[in-house]
């Protein structure tokens, strides 16, 4: 997605909050509580990923965490598709809590960091998931993303990526 066309998602949301935390120590109690009881399901390293320049951001419903994203800066992004710059930013390990499922906080973050990223200088924002994540993958076309390319994740520990369009995200808008 373009940061021209994140600037113009209307990322008002009556039922969530999102705040970004860039460090562990910005994280409040209930925050912390929130991903130490989750890390099971969020299979990540959230304190340790902070620590490496990646942001967290945490999506409140009535007070109460309810979804997460991690954004990084392109220029922290080791292996993709093509090359990222600092202007780029990807989104990955995106997280609902299940009986917080179905009312559409996933797209709410996504809009709400896309939009946030943009209005920061952000040229340019990616986003991925699995393939058989069949339910991020509406909420990432929802959120307003095309999909341009595949990653074939090998038994021996490779990824194989295949480009399905160029990078262009302006030509891809036209579409």
């Amino acid at each position: 997605m373009s940061g021209g066309k994140a600037r113009q998602i209307d990322s008002m949301s009556n039922t969530l909050t999102v705040q970004c935390f860039r460090s562990w120590s910005d994280l409040d109690d209930q925050s912390k509580d929130f991903l130490k009881r989750n890390q099971d399901k969020i299979h990540w390293d959230v304190q340790g990923d902070l620590n490496a320049g990646m942001s967290v951001w945490i999506g409140f419903s009535g007070g109460v965490p309810a979804t997460i994203a991690q954004t990084r800066s392109g220029q922290n992004v080791n292996v993709y598709f093509f090359p990222m710059t600092e202007r780029c930013a990807l989104i990955s390990h995106c997280f609902t809590v299940p009986d917080m499922r179905g009312r559409g906080y996933y797209v709410e973050i996504l809009k709400h960091v896309c939009r946030t990223l943009a209005e920061e200088g952000t040229t340019r924002i990616y986003i991925d998931c699995s393939d058989s994540n069949l339910s991020s993958e509406r909420g990432i076309l929802s959120a307003g993303f095309l999909p341009i390319g595949q990653g074939v994740h090998r038994r021996n520990g490779t990824v194989h990526w295949r480009q399905d369009a160029p990078p262009s995200i302006c030509r891809l808008e036209e579409r």
